[in-house]
């Protein structure tokens, strides 16, 4: 199902108006994820790819200062979608994006540029990722994936997404969380108060 761009509310959702057409930009129709700046709501990061219906993908990654008014296209890809979206909860400058079948991609300078952060990761689907509020080096992600062999794999990064490892079950079988719909519903959320406890 093909998205509709982008619609932005500003009485708390009550009203909805459409600030980017699924035409206005290249790879602007369907939006994976949206990350606003928790202390400058003008500044916006999005996920997005063209239609699911075109021959090629084009999936992007762009920014906005104005609220929305305007767009810079910061990284478009031809062979991967870009999926998730985290950020350093102390820092926004720091933020992370999640590629499909690939990794993850780290910016230190609030999306402008970025860098392939995926040394340790063994991924062929979908990813998720999540930064703790309590110590921002660590980074989960939460991935279609054989490291674990069961097709669901749990991955930590304790140094910003430096390297990561796999987490691995020291009691019983691997829990295959994703079951068979990794590419559809996957979800992770870390723990609000402890660092080393994360949900998926």
């Amino acid at each position: 199902i093909d998205g509709n761009g982008l619609f932005k509310s500003t009485d708390q959702g009550e009203s909805w108006t459409q600030i980017v057409a699924a035409g206005d930009y290249d790879a602007f129709r369907t939006i994976s994820r949206i990350s606003v700046h928790p202390e400058d709501p003008d500044v916006v990061i999005v996920t997005s790819r063209n239609s699911e219906f075109e021959d090629s993908l084009r999936a992007a990654i762009y920014k906005t200062t104005d609220g929305g008014q305007s767009w810079d296209l910061k990284l478009l890809s031809t062979d991967d979608r870009f999926d998730d979206i985290a950020f350093n909860n102390e820092n926004f400058n720091t933020l992370y994006v999640a590629v499909q079948g690939e990794g993850v991609l780290k910016s230190i300078d609030q999306g402008e540029t970025w860098e392939d952060r995926s040394v340790g990761l063994q991924v062929s689907g979908r990813i998720e990722i999540a930064t703790s509020p309590i110590d921002t080096n660590y980074v989960w992600a939460a991935a279609q994936g054989s490291g674990s062999g069961t097709g669901s794999d749990l991955y930590l990064s304790t140094d910003g997404a430096e390297s990561w490892r796999l987490a691995v079950e020291t009691e019983g079988n691997a829990i295959h969380f994703l079951t068979d719909q990794g590419w559809y519903d996957n979800v992770i959320e870390p723990h609000p108060f402890i660092k080393d406890i994360v949900y998926v």
